[in-house]
């Protein structure tokens, strides 16, 4: 077993595995197929370590604050255009690639997939990074319905907080259009043999993604921002999205997680 490999909630589990989906591996540097591996992606603030752990991963509340109010997370999905495994470290096109073509919507709370579980063979090789492409979720694509919110959105994240001390207490929604390659490159590798796939956990560190870029592990000041922008309504609804821009920082909130979202994570590998 290779010792995992950590890199720094919503975590995406990788185990290389059995073909529901195609993937496109040109010329690689083995013909043989590894084991059977998974991808699941899952909002968390709790490392989790193995697919195993995926049965409790929603027993603690999913959660957020700037100190004055508590954001709770109860949705989140992503949208997901293909999924790439590089045995090179060039950034040039490389023949040495397994893909996994979507689209798919991750449900990053409970860890399904639509239209169905991530499963798939890699050939065998030792995988120097993997790039996940996120982009605009679009009916044509036979995941979402025009009415669905993540329609022309990348992220949906929706919930409940506390605002005003919980005298104003209600919903929130906050949506993201992102086209991101969000790469991740442990130390070792992803190695894949035919005896046995390799558990890849990435724990996103959602509770950062909304980090202050001027002032290093505090959140930006939502609570000010809703009050200054008038962000919640009649009805205690919250709505933010990837053009809100809060003051005393130069990046909207969409661009704050745009970069987050690529360093705020934990990351492992380890053969099953």
């Amino acid at each position: 077993m290779k010792t995992p490999n950590y890199i720094y909630g919503a975590y995406i589990v990788l185990g290389l595995a059995s073909a529901s989906l195609t993937g496109c591996f040109e010329e690689a540097e083995s013909e043989d197929v590894g084991a059977t591996s998974s991808l699941a992606m899952m909002v968390q603030n709790k490392a989790v370590t193995a697919a195993s752990s995926l049965a409790g991963a929603t027993a603690t509340p999913i959660t957020f604050s700037d100190g004055a109010t508590t954001f709770t997370i109860t949705e989140a999905r992503m949208h997901v255009r293909d999924v790439r495994f590089d045995t090179s470290d060039s950034d040039l096109a490389s023949e040495d690639t397994y893909t996994i073509t979507g689209p798919y919507v991750m449900n990053l709370v409970d860890g399904t997939a639509i239209p169905s579980e991530l499963t798939f063979n890699a050939p065998v090789g030792n995988y120097k990074r993997v790039d996940i492409r996120l982009d605009e979720a679009n009916e044509g694509d036979g995941v979402v319905t025009a009415s669905d919110e993540l329609h022309g959105n990348a992220l949906v994240i929706k919930g409940t907080h506390d605002y005003n001390g919980g005298a104003n207490a209600g919903t929130f929604t906050l949506t993201v259009k992102v086209s991101e390659d969000i790469r991740f490159a442990p130390t070792n590798g992803i190695i894949v043999d035919t005896d046995s796939g390799a558990d890849i956990v990435l724990n996103y560190r959602v509770t950062d993604w909304l980090e202050n870029p001027l002032s290093a592990g505090t959140m930006i000041d939502l609570t000010s921002c809703v009050a200054a922008l008038s962000l919640i309504d009649a009805y205690n609804h919250i709505t933010l999205n990837e053009g809100t821009q809060c003051a005393g920082i130069t990046e909207s909130i969409g661009n704050l997680i745009k970069e987050n979202m690529k360093k705020k994570y934990d990351f492992s590998s380890e053969n099953n």
